[in-house]
């Protein structure tokens, strides 16, 4: 049994669709003092665990140790997803962006795709849950030079914590390759 997408056609081993999905390996600090927090290959894992797909259908895709910046293996219209599950227990913190950025020039600059806000209501002394999720679809026309990363960034006055879990999916992004360019 594969994945298969709405027109009825399944993975191919010519690589014609692709999808990934990369957790969190463990919680990330995001404050006004480190600015945006970017999801890093040294802090990601492909989703294999509980009956997800790992590697099976994503070949080729990269995510860079430092810069975060996702590789794509092959040109096409893929539909990405940035969901951010967070925490904050002891500041006032009253928002968090989750964003997708895109360059064109292998990260010699970015801007922003798409980008979502939510309030978070934290009464005085307690810990508080939030979830937030963005997506957009990328036309991706050069592999060596457009790529992606997903950030986020809280508001200026307090502390979340991005829940990342080896074992379950908390923190994460799925990219889907849906057709050709």
């Amino acid at each position: 049994m594969g994945l298969y997408f709405n027109d009825g056609t399944d993975f191919d081993s010519a690589g014609n669709k692709f999808a990934v999905q990369y957790g969190m390996t463990s919680n990330v600090t995001c404050s006004s003092s480190t600015g945006t927090v970017y999801l890093q290959g040294n802090n990601v894992y492909q989703n294999g665990n509980n009956g997800g797909p790992g590697g099976n259908f994503s070949s080729g895709f990269g995510v860079g140790n430092s810069s975060g910046y996702v590789t794509f293996p092959s040109t096409g219209c893929y539909y990405l997803s940035f969901s951010v599950d967070g925490i904050t227990t002891n500041t006032n913190v009253r928002s968090q962006t989750p964003t997708i950025f895109f360059t064109s020039n292998n990260g010699s600059s970015q801007t922003t795709l798409a980008q979502k806000s939510t309030f978070i209501h934290r009464p005085t002394g307690t810990t508080t849950l939030n979830e937030c999720s963005v997506d957009a679809l990328v036309d991706i026309t050069d592999t060596s030079n457009q790529k992606v990363r997903f950030g986020c960034q809280p508001d200026n006055i307090g502390t979340y914590f991005l829940q990342g879990s080896s074992s379950i999916v908390l923190t994460c992004f799925t990219i889907i390759r849906v057709r050709g360019t």
